[in-house]
């Protein structure tokens, strides 16, 4: 989060948050402030997520509409977390602080661990992943919003990509990389079948597994975009996970068997886009390197860091592709 909103978030919008839904404030731990701030926290015996978006972050439309994307799913058969109501019977808590404001949500916290905690890198954990990214996409296709105002924007309105001359300035050869990517896919058809509302962050920090079964969580990214872009964002990350023996060639093919087995069990993918998912995986590239650009302190960036965003910056430059190109 940047240091400006931070700046304007402040104890007292801590707890007002937590009375409004009445959770214990001794209880709240802050476990992410990338681009919200999200706190563990509860009643009782039942924990909570308390999540708080700044203004200039996300619309309180635009959160009803993502809560009104997850209902659908819920209704739907897939496991997402749910969210509660406020003392005051709200879904979304809009809290002052002029000259912007705050808005607070609350969901339920679902059982389990991430994959990699709960030791789940498992040939049946990646078919049910792409089973489920199958399942919200075909589901995608008959859901519209109850109101045109709750509707998510769309991938070319996304803020990194309207402002990324801001976040990475006078970095000419990545900003062309990016110009023409966009370009290409404005060529791209825009169908039912391949376009529509995706989660666009289902990787593995953005699930819980618990009794083999996946909770997906973490809608905040949810936008119009093509399905296939939800694929390539588990692409991108999935040469990290571990996969013991093997080289990073033999386990893409490996995942890459399992994943998209499950997905056509629910959805069907054609040559076409799968001939596609180069573009998109180049994108997540830009898509991660201009948002680090956004959300990192760089007047106190870790060494690590640092070397990661240099090695990202050559590799877009020189067209080097992701480890996850590997099995395309």
């Amino acid at each position: 989060m940047e240091k400006s909103v931070l700046k304007s978030f402040n104890e007292s919008i801590l707890q007002e948050a937590a009375r409004r839904f009445g959770l214990e404030t001794d209880r709240l731990r802050l476990i992410s402030d990338m681009e919200n701030l999200v706190y563990e926290a509860g009643i009782g015996d039942t924990p909570y997520i308390l999540r708080i978006t700044h203004s200039s972050h996300r619309t309180l439309d635009a959160i009803l509409g993502e809560l009104e994307w997850m209902e659908y799913l819920h209704t739907h058969g897939v496991s997402v977390p749910q969210p509660i109501h406020s003392v005051n019977r709200m879904m979304v808590e809009v809290i002052d602080a002029d000259p912007s404001y705050f808005l607070a949500t609350v969901f339920q916290k679902n059982p389990g661990k991430t994959i990699l905690d709960a030791n789940e890198c498992t040939p049946e954990i990646y078919e049910q992943w792409g089973q489920i990214l199958g399942r919200m996409h075909t589901l995608a296709k008959h859901f519209t919003p109850s109101q045109p105002s709750y509707k998510r924007s769309e991938w070319y309105s996304d803020d990194w990509v309207c402002n990324a001359e801001k976040y990475i300035p006078a970095q000419t050869v990545v900003l062309e990389k990016l110009h023409e990517l966009i370009r290409d896919l404005h060529l791209l058809p825009k169908e039912r079948n391949s376009y529509g509302l995706i989660h666009a962050d289902f990787t593995d920090v953005n699930f819980f597994v618990y009794n083999h079964q996946i909770t997906v969580f973490d809608f905040d990214d949810c936008l119009y975009h093509w399905f296939v872009y939800d694929i390539a964002t588990i692409l991108h990350d999935s040469p990290w996970l571990p996969h013991g023996e093997m080289n990073d060639e033999e386990f893409a093919r490996t995942f890459w068997g399992y994943f998209v087995k499950g997905y056509q069990r629910e959805n069907a993918l054609e040559p076409f886009w799968i001939n596609q998912l180069v573009k998109f995986i180049k994108l997540r590239d830009i898509n991660l390197y201009v948002v680090y650009h956004k959300k990192w302190d760089f007047d106190d960036l870790p060494e690590g860091r640092q070397k990661f965003l240099k090695k990202t910056k050559q590799n877009i430059e020189n067209d080097i592709p992701s480890l996850a190109l590997k099995l395309l």
